[in-house]
């Protein structure tokens, strides 16, 4: 990409030479622009996301609330509040409708 950047009118502010997120098609669109037009200065500067990645494991974790049944009863709550949410949402549209 490097050898065909800027050539021929050519630019690209994509994310797949990269880690495939919209921050770096973000960042790709601001570098374009930062090299591509005079004059234009960011207020901040552009960090490179090249780093190891660091490593969390919550395997553990999960494995303790799925063993405990927390996760049910999580998961179990966690459905009720969406589908009461849903219901109250519903109710309100119909009253806006009538």
């Amino acid at each position: 990409m490097p050898n065909i950047k800027g050539h021929s009118g050519v630019l690209s502010a994509e994310a797949w030479l990269r880690y495939g997120f919209h921050e770096n098609r973000f960042t790709s669109g601001l570098g374009a622009v930062v090299e591509r037009i005079d004059g234009v200065q960011l207020p901040f500067e552009i960090a490179g996301a090249d780093r190891e990645p660091r490593v969390v494991s919550l395997v553990p974790f999960f494995g303790f609330l799925k063993v405990t049944g927390i996760r049910a009863v999580v998961d179990t709550a966690l459905t009720l509040v969406l589908l009461i949410k849903f219901i109250v949402q519903s109710c309100q549209k119909l009253r806006h409708i009538q």
